[in-house]
Parts: structure tokens; C-alpha cells; sequence
């Protein structure tokens, strides 16, 4: 392990001072410190309530995880990730009127979720279910303080058959109930990883989004996560027929899900696919979340990844025995895919498990994806706005 007290990195960049000494960098044999560009606050401001020391790898993933969940502010919102990347996301509509309408349309699960259960509850439940495998260990977000009933199910323990294994949450504020929750769980007395509790009492926005590459930096502007698309408005500039290409437009409350939808796909890294589904009530996107993510070099790998995601719900328990979660077993949902339309290969992998699907258009040949869509029933929606994410 790189442990030399000693050693810091010189040739910083203008503006960016040592800050803090951690204990290695990606790899145990790499040596590294944080520096921070002065003026502005970082990960580093945040008040670590519980757990182990902050390593350079959970650094990344929480402040990836974090910026996961902008742009959904209005919403309560659970974002699970793993190495910076989302497998679980949900957002509800802040408002308890809508509770009965959402949990009517979420369960066959009445043991875990009812009406006793909070937003915020509801919302990380159905987050963990899109893929429990790949959560093991992951980074939670929260963008609404976490009570109890929300802090059970993060972090192993045995009486709480869905809680699972994270390594660390971070939110606003955390009840004192909430907080002792996290206090008591994996915690072995050999092998013990208490969960990191992060408090984010300040903001880490940063004006540009930057990407190094070596001494060449690219700054550019920051993805725009928080307006959804308008198909009516597509519709107008585009025609008709460029976006309902097989005359086969979807139901509208499906419409509503993919403009909302579009937001989650743009920040899954490309190629992405993603399985979306939700409650539409008189119009307004009351509940969303992800059935499957799947996130390739391939197109048609992000595709048949989600397709198998979708339909493989297993969890593993306490004992290391994997457990399925076919009673969760979501139906049919809606692709939304940044994979080009001319190549059918991706809505082919999706037969059976989308009902409609989302993709941008571009190039000359349509007719072979039209002909899967149409052959299968799933209605088709283009548009021309790219969201690659990298």
C-alpha cells in the first residue's frame, strides 16, 4: 500500500492547494492526495457523520452520485450508483396525495411498502429493485432529509430481508432514529464496513464541467438534466411522421414518462439503455423510476443488457444465498435508447420486454427498426436531440 507520509504532489495547477492526505489513489500502489481550487466548496466540506475515512475511489462515486440526482429537485429522489455509474433511480412527486395512486401501481409487495411508508421510503425501495446485484455495495443519494423507515433498508441486516450492503448515503439531514440505524449495521466484529454518512450541508456545484486529459483541460457546459423533452413541441418543428415514424404513437401517459424518462438515460454513460416506467395522473409525472439500466460499448450491448436486467430481479441474503425477486417481476416497460435508429439490432433485443421505446434518429435506413416496432407492437418515438454521456 502507498503510505509515505512524506511525499505530495508538486506542479499543481494554478489555484489548487493540498488539502488532504489520503491513504492511497485508485490502486493501493498509487500514492495521491485532494487539492482544491480556492473559492469554491467541495466533497471535502461535507460533515462525515459515521464510517470509515473517505478513500480517493469514494470520493469519485460520491460526487458522481450526487450530480446523478440534479434536475429532479420537485421530485422526493433515490439515486443508487456503482463506480460513479446509476442502477437505480426513482423520483416521486413530493406531495402525499398521490401516495395511494403510486403504491397501487408499485405493489404486489404490500409486506414491504404501504401507507405507513414515506416518500422517501417508496422512492429507495423501487430504486434497489431496478438491479439489487449490481447495488452490493454501492453509493446512495438522497435529495430529502432520511427518516427511519428510509434508513432501514440501507445497509445490511438480517430482519430486513431488501436492505443491502452499501458503502456510504448522502443527503441534506438524517433523523437522530436514522442515524443510530446506520450507527449499528456492518459492523462484524472481523470484517466490519461501517457505512460512510455523509452530510451535505454545502453545495458542490461547480460552473463548468471539466474533463482532464493529462496538461489539456476541456471545460464545457454543464449537461442539461433538468428540462424534459417536449413531444408535442417535436412534433411541431419536426412533423408527424419523422416522430411516430410507423404511425403507432404511444399512449400518453407514456409520452409523458419518456420526455421525463430522457432525463435518467442522459446521464447513464453511452451507450446507454434504460427501462423506465411511473404513475401519470391528469397529465403530471407523479412517479418514475428505472426497471433496468444497461450501459455498453456497444449499442446493441446496452440493449440486451437492459432487456436481461429487466427480467432477472435476484437478491442476495445474509447468508450469501441468492434469493429471487420474480414477485417484483415489473411487466413491460418503456426503452429509452441513445443508439441510433437505423440499426434494429438494439430494439430486437427488447422484444417482449419494452411495450414503446424512445431513440434519437439519424443516417438514411429506417425501414428494418421500423418493421421490428411495427412486427411487435412496441410504439416508437424519434427525436433528434443527442444525450451522450461520458
Amino acid at each position: 500500500m502507498a503510505n509515505d507520509s512524506e511525499w505530495k504532489p508538486s506542479d499543481l495547477p494554478a489555484r489548487h492547494v493540498v488539502n488532504y492526505k489520503l491513504r492511497y489513489g485508485e490502486n493501493p500502489d498509487q500514492r495521491t492526495y485532494a487539492t482544491v481550487e480556492e473559492g469554491y466548496n467541495t466533497i471535502l466540506d461535507w460533515e462525515q457523520l459515521w464510517g470509515m475515512q473517505l478513500s480517493f475511489n469514494n470520493m469519485h462515486e460520491f460526487y458522481k452520485i450526487r450530480n446523478l440526482g440534479k434536475g429532479f429537485e420537485k421530485y422526493v429522489t433515490a439515486v443508487i450508483g456503482k463506480h460513479g455509474i446509476v442502477t437505480g433511480f426513482c423520483a416521486i412527486a413530493d406531495e402525499e396525495k398521490y401516495k395511494e395512486a403510486i403504491l397501487k401501481r408499485i405493489n404486489p409487495h404490500e409486506e414491504v411498502l404501504d401507507n405507513d411508508s414515506s416518500l422517501l421510503q417508496i422512492a429507495i425501495t423501487k430504486a434497489h429493485e431496478c438491479d439489487p446485484q449490481a447495488d452490493f455495495g454501492g453509493i446512495i443519494y438522497l435529495n430529502r432529509p432520511c427518516d427511519l423507515e428510509t434508513a432501514k433498508v440501507i445497509g445490511r441486516r438480517k430482519k430486513i430481508p431488501q436492505s443491502f450492503f452499501a458503502e456510504g448515503v448522502v443527503c441534506t439531514e438524517y433523523s437522530d432514529k436514522a442515524l443510530t440505524e446506520f450507527q449499528t449495521k456492518q459492523r462484524a466484529k472481523k470484517k466490519g464496513r461501517p457505512i460512510r454518512v455523509m452530510k451535505e450541508n454545502f453545495s458542490i456545484d461547480y460552473p463548468l464541467d471539466i474533463k482532464h486529459l493529462g496538461a489539456l483541460s476541456l471545460p464545457q457546459e454543464h449537461p442539461d438534466w433538468s428540462t424534459p423533452l417536449d413531444i408535442p413541441k417535436l412534433i411541431k418543428e419536426d412533423g408527424r411522421e419523422s416522430v411516430y415514424p410507423t404511425n403507432m404513437p404511444p399512449s400518453f401517459d407514456d409520452e409523458r414518462l419518456m420526455e421525463v424518462g430522457y432525463l435518467i438515460a442522459a446521464r447513464t454513460p453511452s451507450n446507454a439503455a434504460i427501462n423506465v416506467d411511473g404513475v401519470v395522473v391528469d397529465g403530471k409525472v407523479v412517479a418514475i423510476w428505472t426497471n433496468a439500466i444497461g450501459t455498453s460499448t456497444k449499442r446493441v450491448g446496452a440493449a440486451r443488457m437492459a432487456a436481461y436486467n429487466h427480467n432477472d430481479k435476484t437478491m442476495i441474503d445474509q447468508n450469501r444465498h441468492w434469493l429471487s425477486m420474480s414477485r417484483i417481476y415489473p411487466g413491460k416497460s418503456i426503452l429509452i435508447h441513445d443508439g441510433f435508429t437505423p440499426f434494429a439490432d438494439g430494439v430486437e433485443e427488447q422484444v417482449g420486454v419494452a411495450r414503446s421505446a424512445m431513440i434519437p434518429w439519424g443516417g438514411k435506413y429506417y425501414e428494418q427498426t421500423h418493421k421490428v416496432t411495427k412486427d411487435h407492437g412496441i410504439d416508437l418515438v424519434r427525436h433528434k436531440k443527442r444525450s451522450f454521456f461520458h
